[in-house]
């Protein structure tokens, strides 16, 4: 895992064709052609559930989701202090201990540093990461390496799944009704 400056992750999503706003409000990311399909589902699940979703969320773009066939991903924490102090500490400091143990050693801080770069021999690692935000109900992006489709996972309890097209975009709904995650298609914005 490479962690990544605001900065960074924005030239990396915008070599993959992907425009990342990083004003001073919080980051958003979307596709540089206007009108990108997408639907979302509700992330108001059992713990099982959401780390059932973080994995298949890191697998998404592909034709059959097998972890042998992870391309890496980039994970980017959007906004993580949201709630009560308490649950925010315990969030905090899980996160942590997570991003050290993957750095192996020191890191820049969480909001100089809130991307995360995975390689394709990463996705164990990658998976443990994303279900901390999943889990505390913090918003972040996560885009998988062929970048053909990104999600927000969003602290109003849904994901956001927008695709480059509508092909890629109805296999990941398939997926989603298979597993029962009932998507919906996005309100308009």
């Amino acid at each position: 895992m490479k962690s990544l400056s605001k900065e960074q992750a924005k030239e990396w999503c915008e070599e993959r064709g992907i425009q990342a706003n990083i004003g001073s409000g919080l980051v958003s990311l979307r596709y540089e052609a206007s009108g990108s399909p997408c639907f979302q589902a509700s992330l108001a699940l059992e713990p099982p559930r959401l780390i059932a979703l973080a994995h298949g969320l890191l697998l998404h773009d592909l034709p059959d989701p097998d972890p042998q066939d992870f391309a890496g991903a980039l994970v980017w924490f959007r906004e993580w202090d949201i709630w009560n102090e308490a649950s925010e500490r315990f969030g905090a400091r899980m996160l942590e201990l997570v991003r050290r143990s993957l750095a192996g050693g020191d890191l820049p801080p969480l909001h100089e540093a809130p991307a995360h770069l995975f390689s394709p021999q990463e996705f164990v690692d990658a998976h443990v990461l994303l279900t901390i935000p999943a889990m505390f109900q913090w918003d972040a992006y996560v885009v998988p390496g062929s970048a053909r489709c990104l999600a927000l996972l969003s602290h109003d309890e849904y994901v956001r799944i927008t695709a480059r097209s509508t092909v890629i975009l109805s296999r990941i709904v398939g997926r989603f009704k298979l597993g029962n995650w009932n998507p919906e298609e996005c309100p308009p914005e």
